[in-house]
């Protein structure tokens, strides 16, 4: 279980919360919010629960207009118990006028072990409608890895599209989305990738609530929210 979620917490290192409102910034910015997702991966042929990720906000700065959410990312044992190890991550994002940049893709970056960063993967404007182009680049990252030689990830993010609004049930309820979805190609843990169909679902006020990759057949769902 640990080395999986080791793989795990390399993806998910900075997973940013957005939110979708008609008049206001798209991120959760109230220190102390709580969000725990539901981890599942293809073990076998079947795609199995595997583990939690609880995102806490832990600090907020700045103003309407240019703000920093700092989060810290914890791995979960799937009784919600610490897994122990270098799972604590802290992560951060910026806002500016409303756009939210991901310096790094929720699932495709180097984690806690990351030496260094240049690049974004993807913006978030201040509005969506299904058929908007989303700007996305190319991120390049290196990591040390414990007992491993550095490694250079390099992510391509190509034709990104808000393509629909579905309403997405989860255990603390059903929330009305925006599925983003697009293509990535590059290198990935010294592994060539090539991904299509990389889906993403935000929810006005709530952010991801869901995501789906080729990677692994790997699922990220929302299972609980505290402290709104």
């Amino acid at each position: 279980m640990k080395k999986f979620f080791a793989m795990v917490v390399v993806c998910l290192s900075t997973l940013n919360i957005v939110a979708q409102e008609s008049s206001n910034v798209f991120a959760l910015t109230k220190q102390g919010v709580v969000v725990d997702y539901l981890i599942s991966a293809k073990t076998g042929k079947k795609v199995k629960p595997v583990c939690y990720g609880r995102l806490t906000v832990t600090d907020v700065r700045g103003n309407e207009a240019q703000q920093t959410v700092l989060y810290n990312f914890e791995g979960l044992n799937l009784k919600k118990k610490p897994l122990g190890g270098k799972t604590n991550i802290p992560q951060k994002i910026s806002i500016d006028n409303g756009i939210m940049t991901f310096e790094s893709d929720p699932l495709m970056t180097a984690g806690a072990y990351k030496t260094s960063h240049d690049g974004f993967a993807f913006k978030i404007p201040a509005t969506l409608h299904t058929g908007d182009k989303i700007e996305s680049g190319t991120v390049v990252e290196k990591a040390k890895f414990p007992m491993a030689k550095e490694i250079e990830n390099v992510v391509k993010y190509e034709d990104f599209y808000v393509r629909s609004e579905e309403d997405i049930e989860t255990p603390s309820g059903v929330f009305h989305c925006f599925k983003i979805e697009g293509t990535l190609n590059g290198t990935f843990q010294k592994t060539p990738l090539v991904m299509t169909n990389y889906c993403l679902w935000f929810s006005p006020k709530i952010g991801i609530v869901k995501i789906e990759t080729e990677y692994y057949g790997e699922v990220l769902l929302l299972d609980a929210i505290a402290g709104m």
